[in-house]
Order: C-alpha cells, then sequence, then structure tokens
C-alpha cells in the first residue's frame, strides 16, 4: 500500500529523502505497484524522484512516461497501455487534474486497476471500453483492455487526506 512519505510535516526533509528512496526502489524492483508522494511545492520532491530513475537507467520515453499537467482519461489509458511492462514506470507529476479532488471518475478508476494489489499472474487489467476506436499517436488501434505491469509514482501537492480514499488505499 502506498504511504504518505513527504507529507509527514514533522519529519526532517533528509529522512523524509531517505525514506522516499527505499519507497521508489520498490516501485522500480516492482514489489510495489505505486507509489504517492505529497509534500508542499518546492521541496525537490519531483527532482529527486527523476534523479533516482534516471541514476537506475530509466529514460523518458523509453522505459519512463512523465504526465505533467493536463491528461484527459483516453492519453492516461494510452500511456498505461503504452508503459505497460514490467519495469516500466508512469511518473504523475503535478496532474492535479488526473488525481486530486475534482480529478475524473474515469482517471481514478483507471488509476485504482492499474495499482491494484489483488492482481493476477497477467496483471492488473485495466479498461477503457467507449464507443469507437482508441487510436496512438501513429493512428494504430489499441485494445480497449490491456494487463498493467509497470510502477506508477504519483508526485503531488495536495496532502493524503485530499485523494481519492480508494486511490490511496491502494
Amino acid at each position: 500500500s502506498s504511504e504518505p512519505i513527504a507529507d509527514k510535516q514533522l519529519k526532517e526533509p533528509k529522512q523524509a529523502f531517505k525514506e522516499m528512496s527505499v519507497y521508489i526502489k520498490t516501485v522500480m524492483r516492482g514489489l510495489q505497484p505505486g507509489l504517492i508522494i505529497c509534500g508542499a511545492p518546492g521541496v525537490g520532491k519531483t527532482y529527486k524522484v527523476l534523479q533516482q530513475l534516471r541514476a537506475n537507467g530509466y529514460e523518458d520515453g523509453y522505459n519512463l512516461d512523465i504526465i505533467k499537467g493536463k491528461c484527459t482519461p483516453r492519453q492516461l489509458y494510452l500511456s498505461l497501455f503504452q508503459f505497460r511492462e514490467r519495469g516500466k514506470i508512469i511518473v504523475i507529476d503535478d496532474a492535479d487534474a488526473l488525481v486530486g479532488p475534482h480529478a475524473p471518475e474515469d482517471c481514478i478508476n483507471m488509476l485504482k486497476a492499474a495499482l491494484d494489489s489483488t492482481a493476477t499472474d497477467e496483471g492488473r487489467k485495466v479498461s477503457y471500453r467507449i464507443a469507437g476506436n482508441i487510436l496512438d499517436e501513429e493512428g494504430r488501434e489499441v485494445p480497449k483492455t490491456c494487463y498493467y505491469n509497470g510502477g506508477i509514482i504519483v508526485i503531488t501537492n495536495y496532502n493524503m487526506g485530499q485523494l481519492d480514499t480508494a486511490l490511496r488505499g491502494r
């Protein structure tokens, strides 16, 4: 289960970042499906996460997808589909429209599915069953269901209490 790490105001930043580093390793190794990191703006959450991922061979567009700013449910599903293999990681950074209190139910539900700890051997089943076809950036059709085996790291300025209860319970 994901725990608020940088959310604990009483912890020294050095200690919080040390703990965060351990949790990031569990996501990289596939031992944990995801991690939610909450904390005040400007303390270095994003910098530390990306620094650790890059030091471990993660490269944006290859085995890492960084979502910042606006992202539609369709684009979220396409990212989950494209980065679904074990060892790949999606970082959702300051994309509060995906995880915040006003996030679309479709986004929250896909993230809950992608972070589901009761996965089968095939992975965590994620669906985006909409009318019509789902096409990727090259115009190829994408299935409306996939098994997600990658990791997800959410970085937000919201505190844990403001996030969806079921999402943070994953």
